[in-house]
């Protein structure tokens, strides 16, 4: 029979931990390591480094805060455009202001001034005050309804407009005379409607085609009471009941 094994000493718990940690009265060599890793000091390369990196942010958020380059804002109402629109065959220099010039070349030109400059100065110019009268000038539709009354420019449909010195509006083809049509203020599109109603009673509808009138009917149901006619509506009837005889 072999020897029996001895039974291996137990040491407790206590006295194993006071063995593998002596102290440092115990053992002065022994040190005991740092928390915290120690703090460098930055340099002077390091310092430029920080600063560019905080500073990159703030260069972000100040673009982000910059206003858009294209954006227009009127300051008031006399900064808004407006259009005068020239109804003359012939050439037509209108002076106004402190020298200021404008010659119309061609019927159906179109002008674009400021509320204010017009108020203020070409409307108030004996020249311009005089074609404005006459209509031979013409406001369009974005000219404010309160300057037109100031200026006593409201034009009245029952007013009488010679055929000669539309003639050449009639002759005008149909994408060009509705475009002229939209830029007219209301009273002068009723001027118009019935510049074209008089010639085609008149002249036996030579200017009045078919498509330019339907065209101009059209776009002008946009003007009238929900439900209305065109005002033109009249015209296109008219040219119906004409082909229907000559069948």
């Amino acid at each position: 029979m072999g020897r029996p094994r001895k039974k291996k000493q137990e040491t407790a718990p206590e006295e194993i931990k006071n063995e593998a940690m002596p102290t440092v009265e115990e053992n002065p060599q022994v040190e005991i390591a740092p928390t915290e890793e120690p703090i460098e000091t930055p340099t002077e390369a390091t310092v430029e480094e920080i600063a560019e990196d905080r500073a990159e942010p703030r260069l972000v958020e100040k673009k982000e805060e910059e206003p858009p380059v294209q954006r227009v804002v009127y300051q008031n109402a006399g900064d808004q455009i407006m259009t005068v629109i020239h109804l003359y065959s012939q050439r037509t220099p209108v002076t106004y202001g402190n020298g200021k010039k404008k010659v119309f070349n061609r019927f159906g030109e179109r002008f674009s001034i400021s509320v204010r400059e017009f108020e203020q100065e070409f409307a108030t110019s004996p020249v311009g005050e005089a074609l404005l009268q006459q209509k031979i000038l013409a406001i369009g539709e974005d000219c404010p309804k309160e300057i037109r009354e100031r200026l006593d420019i409201v034009y009245s449909a029952k007013e009488l407009i010679t055929p000669e010195r539309y003639r050449t509006l009639l002759s005008l083809e149909k994408d060009e005379v509705v475009e002229l049509f939209e830029s007219l203020c209301f009273e002068h599109k009723q001027l118009m409607a019935k510049i074209f109603a008089d010639d085609f009673e008149s002249n036996e509808g030579r200017n009045c085609q078919r498509d330019k009138i339907k065209a101009l009917n059209d776009v002008s149901k946009k003007y009238v009471s929900a439900g209305e006619k065109g005002m033109f509506a009249a015209i296109l009837q008219a040219i119906s009941d004409k082909e229907e005889a000559d069948y």
